[in-house]
């Protein structure tokens, strides 16, 4: 938002966590690109993490056993290569499923700090696997896409 501000560029704030830009980026100064993308600003809509549906997680909310936003970064490089399903994997911070209540193809339910893996479905659904480490996850991400050409 400071790079932002700094170079006096107009912006808009979405509901759904992103910036607008009354520019495309090819058209930005290089300076403001690259405090976005420093910043952690997701600026290609094909990047991986913009196939997940992350809630705030823990620290952020109390029902919360795992730092989910933080996770879903680490489960993106096990997501296959775009085009992708939106979202393609949910990564909740517990069983309530805040950050997306509609059927996603993965969704990883956190649960006393493991997760839980619902396919097909909502985070309020009966897991289809018990009690992953982070670790465990990530293997079963890599290898369900891998199986299931997703």
């Amino acid at each position: 938002m400071r790079c932002l501000a700094q170079a006096g560029q107009e912006f808009r704030l979405t509901p759904w966590r992103s910036l607008v830009l009354p520019l495309t980026l090819t058209d930005a100064p290089a300076v403001i690109a690259s405090g976005l993308s420093k910043a952690g600003f997701i600026l290609d809509p094909d990047a991986a993490l913009m196939a997940i549906a992350a809630c705030s997680g823990a620290p952020a909310c109390d029902r919360a056993s795992r730092p989910s936003q933080e996770d879903a970064r680490n489960f993106a490089v096990s997501l296959p290569p775009p085009p992708y399903e939106k979202p393609l994997l949910h990564v909740s911070g517990c069983a309530k499923g805040c950050a997306h209540p509609r059927a996603a193809p993965i969704t990883l339910v956190a649960r006393e700090g493991r997760y839980d893996v619902v396919l097909r479905y909502t985070a309020t659904a009966p897991p289809d696997h018990l009690g992953l480490t982070v670790a465990d996850a990530q293997t079963f991400l890599t290898k369900f896409f891998k199986t299931k050409g997703i």
